[in-house]
């Protein structure tokens, strides 16, 4: 049945990604800035799901995959980030260190800690605390200065709500995959919170795809 269920699952957030990309793509030269910037988070997902897909298929290893995505996924979140972070003085002045900094921390993670055949719950904790960071920090200077009548505030604010409810989710699955993977033999038990994961992927997928609606047929002079 988790089988199963996992399978559906996939399958439904595939649909929901394809559909997200879609919907940025057409829209691609009259987004504001901030969702243009959404460009390569979607793209990224798609590639890695994609190559993860195939290799799965003809039964080839592809662990690595998550320790590429979780990089690349970093770098992608902390671009679109920027751009909500322009009137924040530390940002403008760190971001560039700062994200450096990360990046080389996951690399060094995957080199002398956990290798490409096991779960990168380092990388994936770490980078899963900053992007929580990334949207709490959003919140906090937002409130009250935001107007969410107006379509590009709302969906941003709907969307950083998403990925604050995403990787908190995540985050306890992925501190935790190679304690489960070494202690809790039972395969069962370690499926079950990748359905738990897989839930929370659709339920991201579809706050993505309804930010990217609010805005596209919302704001004025876009369509």
């Amino acid at each position: 049945m988790l089988e199963d269920l996992l399978k559906y699952f996939g399958i439904i957030a595939r649909v929901l990604m394809i559909l997200s990309l879609l919907l940025w793509a057409i829209y691609s030269k009259k987004w504001p800035e901030s969702f243009r910037k959404l460009g390569p988070v979607l793209i990224i997902n798609m590639i890695i799901e994609i190559a993860s897909y195939s290799l799965s298929y003809f039964k080839i290893p592809n662990l690595f995959l998550l320790h590429l995505y979780t990089l690349l996924e970093f770098l992608a979140w902390t671009y679109f980030f920027d751009t909500l972070f322009k009137s924040n003085d530390w940002w403008q002045k760190w971001r560039f260190p700062f994200a450096a900094g990360v990046s080389i921390l996951i690399l060094l993670n995957t080199i002398f800690l956990e290798s490409v055949n096991i779960f990168n719950s380092n990388a994936k904790t770490l980078s899963h605390i900053i992007l929580i960071s990334y949207c709490m920090v959003f919140f906090y200077q937002s409130f009250g200065t935001k107007d969410l009548n107006d379509p590009v505030q709302k969906g941003t604010t709907f969307l950083s709500f998403g990925i604050l409810l995403y990787y908190l989710g995540s985050l306890f699955v992925f501190m935790f995959s190679n304690y489960h993977t070494v202690f809790w033999k039972s395969p069962v038990s370690q499926r079950a919170f990748w359905v738990i994961n897989a839930f929370l992927t659709i339920i991201f997928q579809l706050i993505m795809l309804r930010s990217l609606w609010i805005v596209a047929h919302q704001r004025q002079n876009l369509s």
